[in-house]
């Protein structure tokens, strides 16, 4: 009983102390855009210019008459 015990607390211990992050650990820069895409500076929403993959209903993407009913 006590070895299984001392075997769950070692796994437990070298589980925990993968997830630490080292003491010299700096958050990497990153670029981020001026503005999002459909959003202009003052926070109002505009419409995007043409039709992205994203923006497409998922049914006309198969061009299937059924799927189109």
């Amino acid at each position: 009983m006590a070895r299984l015990l001392f075997l769950l607390l070692l796994v437990v211990g070298l589980v925990t102390t993968g997830c630490t992050v080292g003491p010299n650990y700096q958050r990497p820069e990153t670029s981020l855009p001026e503005a999002y895409r459909g959003v202009d500076p003052g926070g109002a929403t505009t419409p995007a210019h043409g039709s992205t993959f994203a923006e497409l209903a998922w049914w006309e993407l198969f061009k299937d008459p059924d799927l189109q009913d």
